[in-house]
């Protein structure tokens, strides 16, 4: 009985070098892990997602663009560390990569580290000044740090990008209103809703503004349909000062 395990054991050994060496074991090419791993990343299955992406780096490790993704499926799953160390692997990997760059900034933002990710986005942006999304991120994070000069700028050209941009128009408005510049905020939300007449804090920021001219009639109309959307702080306005 022994030397017949002997054998198996041995038979097993085998099997697994050729499977190390051949590459034979994963029924699945490096692309096809890479696509199986794009689409549990756009259904938000992240783990699932990082383990596809894995098996992608396992076959092939200098595939950028599997860890750019493995490292926003982390980053969506909360491991944004995880998610900072495969983005400086991709940008380590291609300089010019500014996808990662901006990708990586954003998971900086989620640790709180504000300088380092306004730098990435900086970066994506010289490599690519027409990345709107980047500008866009950069204009958030400028806002966080009460730089409203800065974030207006970058909220500008993200439009000028990007077109009918509605949460472009709507963050602009935000900049606006903390400059006190109540009439361009007021335009920027009602240019949001045109864009999107479903976009929830539009109507609530234009409600507000509204509000503050004491319009309170064409206030609430606005609060109404951000309720509707599912603005909670708009359901607590409607209840305490709209009387239909």
């Amino acid at each position: 009985m022994n030397s017949i395990n002997r054998k198996k054991t041995a038979i097993s050994i085998v099997l697994s070098l050729f499977c190390l060496t051949m590459l034979s074991c994963s029924k699945k090419s490096a692309q096809e892990w890479y696509v199986d791993g794009m689409e549990k990343l756009k259904s938000g299955k992240y783990a699932e997602a990082i383990e596809a992406f894995t098996n992608v780096l396992n076959l092939d490790p200098f595939m950028v663009d599997a860890l750019n993704n493995r490292g926003n499926a982390k980053n969506a799953a909360g491991d944004h560390r995880g998610a900072i160390a495969d983005f400086t692997r991709a940008i380590a990997l291609n300089p010019e990569y500014f996808k990662a760059f901006n990708n990586r900034g954003s998971a900086r933002n989620d640790i709180g580290d504000i300088n380092g990710a306004i730098a990435d986005y900086s970066k994506a942006i010289e490599l690519n000044p027409r990345y709107s999304d980047a500008y866009y991120n950069r204009g958030l994070a400028r806002l966080q740090t009460g730089d409203t000069h800065g974030a207006i700028h970058d909220f500008s050209a993200t439009i000028r990008l990007s077109g009918c941009d509605a949460d472009a128009y709507n963050v602009r408005g935000l900049a606006f209103g903390k400059q006190k510049r109540f009439s361009s905020a007021k335009s920027d939300f009602l240019l949001a809703i045109r864009c999107n007449s479903s976009h929830a804090m539009a109507h609530f920021n234009l409600g507000s503004i509204l509000d503050k001219e004491g319009k309170t009639v064409e206030a609430c109309e606005e609060m109404k349909i951000a309720a509707g959307l599912g603005d909670k702080d708009a359901l607590n306005y409607v209840h305490s000062r709209c009387k239909n």
